[in-house]
């Protein structure tokens, strides 16, 4: 399903800390027995994921596979110590919806770097929103000088 989620556990089996060598593959070092963890609210292609203070957050992509169908729905979902996904709830949304993006979560921002708009357009900007008491800010744009490609 493309809109499944899925995690590796990392925890070390005699205690709760994370061991990125608890189960992983011996030859390459990847995280081995994935498993579902939850559904995103609605199939999402080329999106960004972070995790920022316990919540999981899915914005950006497409809706369909191609490029007229680009999504400007903020998901967030609290996230189990097990790594449980629990239900999905609508967070403010982007002005301008964007894929393929250089995604992260960083400290207390969603960030959301060059990428596409809709119709493959290019774009060099950074957007941005702060999560605050778990709700988020209304995105902010930085104009760059970053090659757009």
């Amino acid at each position: 399903m493309f809109n499944s989620i899925q995690v590796a556990d990392l925890r070390n089996s005699d205690s709760d800390r994370v061991d990125a060598d608890s189960d992983s593959d011996p030859n390459d070092g990847a995280p081995r027995n994935w498993r579902e963890a939850g559904q995103l609210p609605t199939p999402l292609w080329f999106h960004g994921a972070a995790l920022v203070e316990d919540r999981m957050y899915v914005w950006g992509g497409c809706t369909a596979n191609n490029n007229r169908s680009v999504n400007s729905r903020v998901y967030s979902a609290p996230v189990g110590k097990d790594g449980s996904i629990g239900e999905w709830k609508s967070e403010t949304p982007m002005p301008y919806p964007v894929y393929s993006c250089g995604y992260c979560g960083f400290n207390d921002h969603l960030i959301c770097i060059g990428g596409r708009y809709t119709e493959g357009l290019p774009t060099n900007a950074i957007w941005y929103s702060k999560v605050e008491k778990g709700t988020l800010t209304p995105w902010r744009m930085l104009k760059t000088d970053l090659d757009a490609r």
